[in-house]
């Protein structure tokens, strides 16, 4: 079961922001939220080796990464099992 998250984001991209408020209706922790349009953000985003927003880094309630996510149909897949 997902139940934190962390994401890559810019805040112009609508994407992002529709990602960002379905994770928030689910009711899933965000943890932490990083804005790849600074340059630590970037750095960030380099050394993770993400090369594209939004990127949601989804982890279960004993915080191991369960998988990532691009869109609301991918928080579903992985939400399905």
């Amino acid at each position: 079961m997902i139940k934190k998250y962390k994401i890559l984001s810019t805040p112009t991209c609508m994407k992002c922001k529709r990602l960002k408020q379905y994770l928030a209706e689910l009711n899933i922790e965000k943890i932490e939220e990083i804005d790849a349009s600074t340059p630590e953000g970037m750095e960030k985003a380099k050394e993770m080796k993400i090369t594209s927003v939004p990127l949601a880094i989804l982890y279960d309630e004993n915080g191991k990464q369960v998988g990532t996510a691009h869109d609301e149909d991918e928080v579903d897949a992985l939400m399905a099992g």
